[in-house]
């Protein structure tokens, strides 16, 4: 959050509202952040999940990873699904 510069890559953030290791209000400030540099950052926020929540297994998994499959498709990571 300290080193956000011009140089600084797209940035996703897939965050439980329960995570008691990082506060929403950290995420919403890294974002507003990035956004005043015209940076993007995806910022996503999981109703009531904690630390951890999307790990496979977990009962919470799809929705995530399909938001992080859709970001990098956007910045050309991944191929367009077909």
């Amino acid at each position: 959050m300290h080193n956000i510069n011009e140089w600084t890559p797209p940035t996703v953030v897939l965050l439980g509202t329960k995570d008691e290791l990082i506060p929403v209000t950290t995420a919403e400030e890294y974002q507003r952040r990035m956004e005043k540099l015209n940076l993007r950052c995806d910022l996503h926020l999981y109703e009531d999940q904690v630390h951890g929540f999307f790990n496979y297994g977990r009962g919470f998994y799809e929705k995530p990873v399909q938001n992080m499959d859709q970001f990098l498709t956007s910045i050309g990571y991944l191929p367009p699904l077909k």
